[in-house]
C-alpha cells in the first residue's frame, strides 16, 4: 500500500513539475533591453553579443532588427566578450567563466 503512495506521488509531481519546466524556457531574461552604456567613450549605442544557437523567436528578431543584438556564433573563448560599442568599438564584458589557471 505504501508503495502505491509513493508511486502516485512521483507521478503527481511528475505532472505538476514537468509545465513548470517548459515555462521556465520562457522566462529566460532578454539582457539586451537592459540600458548599458560603453565604459570607454559613455555612448549608449551598445550591442549585445549573443553566442551558441540561440531560439529565433519573435523578441530575438525584433533585437536583431534593432541592432540591439549581434551573433557572436557557436564558440565562446576566455576572449570572447558580451558587448559592443558601435560608437568606438570597444568590446568588453565576459562571456566563458574563468576555470582556474590553464596549465
Amino acid at each position: 500500500m505504501v508503495r502505491i503512495k509513493v508511486v502516485i506521488a512521483v507521478i503527481g509531481a511528475v505532472f505538476l513539475l514537468f509545465p513548470l519546466l517548459a515555462l521556465a524556457q520562457t522566462w529566460d531574461s532578454r539582457p539586451w533591453d537592459e540600458p548599458v552604456s560603453c565604459p570607454r567613450c559613455k555612448s549608449d549605442r551598445v550591442v549585445y553579443i549573443l553566442y551558441g544557437e540561440p531560439k529565433l523567436d519573435e523578441d530575438l528578431k525584433r533585437a536583431l532588427e534593432s541592432h540591439k543584438v549581434e551573433l557572436g556564433g557557436c564558440i565562446v573563448t576566455q576572449e570572447s566578450k558580451r558587448w559592443e560599442c558601435r560608437n568606438c568599438k570597444h568590446r568588453w564584458g565576459t562571456v566563458a567563466p574563468k576555470v582556474g589557471n590553464p596549465p
